[in-house]
């Protein structure tokens, strides 16, 4: 039996959920995910893995979802978290150069804008937005 996979607590108010959820990719980046790890490496050839990972991505959508105040937060949320696992996948299985070698806070820095677009619902043509 796979465990499950472990689920960011993403419990930010609206506004702030994009700190948050830039806060815990330093983290993982910093730090590597051992135990996420070892269950993204399993989930393209085990259906439980898969299943477990699917099942935390929904648990880990659904609460960024619910810290986003736009009519398409649930969309919003995927994107932020496939950027998240992107990320944490190319850095720590797939080590490539760039994000294997990049400072966190560095990363962090050049993605703050798009998550913050992101999770604050700012939305091209809304008036008082960026697009």
């Amino acid at each position: 039996m796979v465990d499950a996979a472990p689920v960011p607590e993403i419990d930010a108010a609206p506004g702030q959920a994009a700190e948050h959820i830039l806060a815990g990719l330093a983290e993982r980046m910093a730090h590597e995910p051992v135990a996420s790890l070892t269950i993204l490496r399993s989930m393209l050839t085990n259906p439980e893995a898969a299943h477990a990972v699917g099942t935390a991505a929904i648990r880990y959508q659904a609460q960024i979802a619910q810290a986003i105040p736009a009519e398409d937060a649930d969309l919003r949320a995927a994107i932020i978290s496939a950027v998240v696992l992107g990320i944490t996948v190319s850095r720590h299985l797939l080590k490539t150069d760039a994000l294997a070698d990049a400072d966190p806070e560095q990363v962090v820095r050049l993605l703050r804008p798009g998550i913050r677009s992101l999770a604050d619902g700012a939305s091209e043509g809304r008036p008082g937005t960026p697009g």
